[in-house]
């Protein structure tokens, strides 16, 4: 499904995870950025100790989700990351929908596809977010972040053999008549 134009179904199985996330793009920045780089901590904890995320330390990265309206704006002091505050511009953002973010994130489509099909957006510094990427490619997840992964995988696939499926039957070639006999 990912390399043909969708119809209906398939544009409203891309839209629900923006439309999911939508009333986390209502609360205030600050208490939202505090609270997701917060799970980031928790996530990236192994990664952050090891030094991994040593190429983000004092640099600015952002992410949006566009259709959500997140805006997660981050830095990491060697043992953490912060919330960014302020006007500081970003070093490198990356763009997207929830929907393809959420593809990136579950590993159903590798960043380079994501990235050539001008699904995600990358502005800013290229070698820092190639640096991001080729982490993200490397990086293993604790066993909770690989069973989210699993779950938004196998819920994904689900929804798009549904949408699938169904454009099958609503994409009947014209001029054929289907009759009870």
């Amino acid at each position: 499904m990912q390399n043909m134009k969708p119809g209906l179904s398939g544009r409203l199985i891309r839209a629900l995870p923006g439309f999911v996330l939508r009333p986390l793009g209502f609360i205030p920045r600050p208490l939202s950025n505090h609270g997701m780089i917060a799970l980031c901590n928790q996530v990236f904890a192994a990664s952050l100790a090891t030094g991994e995320l040593a190429f983000l330390d004092q640099r600015v990265l952002q992410i949006s989700v566009q259709d959500a309206g997140i805006d997660l704006i981050m830095s990491s002091t060697g043992s953490h990351l912060r919330a960014v505050t302020g006007s500081r511009s970003p070093d490198v953002s990356i763009r997207g929908s929830a929907y393809d973010l959420l593809l990136l994130v579950s590993k159903r489509e590798d960043a380079d596809s994501l990235f050539f099909q001008r699904r995600l957006r990358l502005e800013g510094d290229t070698e820092l977010g190639l640096h991001l990427k080729n982490f993200l490619d490397a990086w293993e997840p604790p066993p909770a972040v690989q069973w989210l992964q699993q779950q938004a995988h196998g819920w994904l696939a689900l929804a798009e053999r549904f949408a699938t499926a169904n454009e099958q039957v609503t994409q009947r070639p014209s001029g054929v008549s289907h009759r009870l006999r």
